[in-house]
């Protein structure tokens, strides 16, 4: 990809997060308002814009079968590496689930769909809803019951609107299903204001920070490290030495490059466990990533 097209996205993408910020500070993105906005994103929105998605995408069987093997070893493995470094440095509990989670789960909906669908367009979304797909059930089995020992998945927290929609979106794609014409349309024009919306909440949230307090948090700088860059450049490295198509290479490294997700802080809110460093550190990697996700998507453009 062109460092203009490049840069062009990104002051837009700074734009709309820009505009996020302003209508928070203005009180009409209230953290009210921002919570019912996300569940309008996750309830309808997102599921409009993956079936619309899917109606004119076309998929190849094997490469989203090994997109999908792909992403259950990265969160197996991360998971992994991420226990065994906490223990070492003998991190506490609650401090332990939040690095966890921030440094192995990325913003794979709120930037990353919007990111993928700006850079590499609509075709590329099938990839990315497989990484979602496997967030999604990672996150539930794994970072609930890590804050809330004992604590069980129900099947009501895994059939939600955006995992029964990317489960129908992929049998469409396999099956060369379409939509009628009238109802793909009603999804369209609904699914277009995913992109803007999800943008604008992290504007609010940044908004809502105290961000020159998070700025001098050392502590924060390690977890954006990890998250931002060490993590998309090992990612980087291996979908090369695996010799994958360049789209399906690209949409890994940018899922992977993704800031810290904020479910993560809305859980440790939920439990009342460090919660403040949840969300700061959700905030801190999400500015530093406005910079970083940039230059890694066009080192990885530099790729053959």
């Amino acid at each position: 990809m062109s460092i203009a097209l490049l840069a062009e996205q990104v002051v837009i993408f700074m734009s709309v997060i820009g505009l996020g910020l302003v209508a928070q500070r203005a009180s009409i993105l209230d953290e009210a308002t921002t919570q019912k906005l996300s569940a309008l994103i996750m309830n309808v929105t997102l599921p409009c814009t993956l079936l619309h998605a899917a109606d004119s995408v076309e998929g190849d069987g094997r490469t989203m079968l090994a997109c999908a093997v792909f992403w259950v070893v990265y969160y197996v493995v991360m998971i992994l590496i991420m226990e065994l470094y906490c223990k070492i440095a003998a991190i506490p509990p609650g401090k332990r689930a939040v690095i966890n989670s921030m440094v192995v789960f990325p913003n794979v909906v709120f930037i990353g769909v919007p990111m993928v669908q700006a850079v590499l367009g609509k075709e590329a979304l099938v990839y990315t809803v497989i990484a979602m797909m496997i967030y999604n059930f990672s996150f539930l089995f794994y970072v609930p019951p890590m804050f809330s020992k004992g604590e069980r998945v129900t099947w009501r927290s895994v059939f939600t609107p955006v995992n029964v929609s990317a489960v129908l979106m992929g049998v469409m794609i396999v099956a060369n299903l379409r939509l009628p014409s009238v109802l793909d349309a009603i999804v369209g024009q609904a699914g277009q204001v995913t992109m803007p919306l999800a943008l604008m909440i992290i504007g609010a949230m940044l908004g809502r920070s105290d961000l020159l307090r998070i700025l001098r948090s050392r502590e924060l700088y390690l977890i954006s490290a990890l998250r931002l860059l060490v993590v998309p450049a090992v990612v980087a490295y291996i979908t090369f030495r695996l010799g994958w198509p360049p789209m399906l290479r690209m949409v890994c490294i940018i899922g992977a490059a993704c800031p810290a997700g904020n479910l993560a802080a809305v859980v440790a809110l939920q439990k009342d466990t460090e919660a403040a460093f949840a969300s700061e550190a959700v905030v801190h990697s999400t500015m530093w990533s406005v910079l970083t996700m940039p230059v890694v998507i066009w080192c990885a453009g530099l790729i053959p």
